[in-house]
């Protein structure tokens, strides 16, 4: 066993990979599963509300696994579960039962993993922003990896190559996670405040507004990431150039994480998610009123940069309350979830009745309500500090 802290913050970065890697996949394998059981579109659609499904519970269910079994099994578990998901994708079962329990699954261990991780490493680096904004950059990088690694595999020699290319990689952060102390570097929490009085943070206003502030931050990157296409396309922007500003967003977004994780070592919290997400409320704003593909491209850009630290920033300011209550950032994921579940729906309804101009409208309602709460937040926090 390693016993270091630098060998378990190292797996879990590793595990962060992993879990970005997978939040693309089944977007990437849903041509081939279709083609393979001919099933239609709408049912391509269910598999991923199933898959967001599956994080949604285990965002909540995960904080009494880890109280009732130790951090350790729990997350190497969920781990597993994951890299199960994904070679069960490779099992020749044409039922359709098969296929949407496979993606509960995946989105189980997925969305526990990850809700663990953004937890996990408040608790072993004291809520260091620069530590959270590594770890989100992690996941990126794994969202940006996916789709290059399954293609090259695909092409190779076939997509259930691919997948099970993917499987093996998701099965590194389990044997590193296996190897790693827990006990010596994050004590299980004891006491009252721990076990006796699970549920505390209900009772502290500040854990609503930033849950609420990652329920209106996922409603904006969920509904950018799957409608961007769509809508360029609407404005009669070539197809290339549309899928290619889908990968130019995933990708300034993991450089984006990266400048926000070395930029927090100098400028508060509370100030930065200002900043964000008020210059990515005016860079969203912009993109809808502009044409052409220069300016689309650099609104894009912009958008994504300022986009791209918020969700570590929130992370970082859930730290008193995800310490002191080990199921508080599972909830606060959860949450979270359901507006990455709701608001691409919305918008997809409301371009029915308005078109698409009028769908993307609706997201720029929920960078507002996110720049209400850094105003909130902001304030709050402010007062903390001049009382301390």
């Amino acid at each position: 066993m390693f016993k270091s802290k630098k060998f378990l913050i190292t797996s879990i970065f590793i595990l962060v990979f992993c879990c970005g890697m997978v939040s693309l996949l089944l977007g990437s394998i849903l041509p081939d599963l279709s083609e393979t059981y001919k099933f239609s579109a709408a049912f391509g659609g269910t598999l991923l509300l199933i898959y967001s499904s599956g994080n949604l519970i285990s965002g909540l269910s995960f904080g009494f696994i880890s109280l009732k079994y130790g951090r350790k099994a729990a997350i190497t578990l969920l781990s597993v579960l994951m890299s199960v998901a994904i070679f069960l994708f490779t099992v020749d079962v044409d039922s359709s039962l098969f296929l949407m329990c496979v993606c509960l699954l995946m989105g189980f261990g997925r969305g526990g993993a990850i809700s663990f991780c953004s937890g996990f490493m408040n608790l072993l680096t004291d809520g260091n922003p620069v530590a959270q904004g590594v770890l989100q950059s992690m996941f990126a990088f794994g969202a940006v990896s996916s789709p290059l690694i399954f293609v090259c595999a695909r092409n190779i020699s076939g997509w259930r190559t691919g997948l099970l290319i993917m499987a093996l990689i998701a099965v590194v952060p389990v044997i590193l996670l296996l190897l790693s102390d827990f006990d010596h570097n994050a004590p299980e929490p004891e006491g009252k405040t721990a076990h006796d009085d699970k549920f505390g943070f209900f009772r502290e206003r500040g854990f609503f507004a930033i849950s609420f502030s990652m329920f209106f931050y996922l409603c904006c990157e969920y509904s950018i990431n799957g409608w961007l296409v769509t809508y360029l396309e609407n404005k009669n922007m070539p197809s290339d150039f549309a899928q290619s500003m889908a990968a130019l967003l995933w990708f300034v977004m993991f450089i984006g994480r990266v400048i926000c994780s070395v930029v927090s070592k100098f400028i508060s919290q509370r100030m930065l998610m200002l900043i964000l997400s008020f210059g990515s409320t005016i860079c969203f704003a912009v993109m809808l009123i502009v044409s052409g593909m220069t300016p689309i491209t650099l609104t894009v850009i912009f958008t994504g940069l300022f986009l791209s630290g918020i969700s570590s920033v929130i992370y970082t300011l859930a730290a008193p309350y995800s310490n002191k209550y080990p199921m508080a950032i599972g909830f606060i994921f959860s949450i979270g979830t359901s507006g990455a579940m709701l608001m691409p729906f919305l918008t997809g309804v409301l371009s029915e009745f308005y078109g698409f101009n009028g769908g993307m409208a609706a997201i720029l309602i929920t960078f507002v309500m996110l720049d209400i709460l850094s105003l909130m937040n902001y304030r709050r926090l402010s007062k903390i500090e001049s009382a301390s």
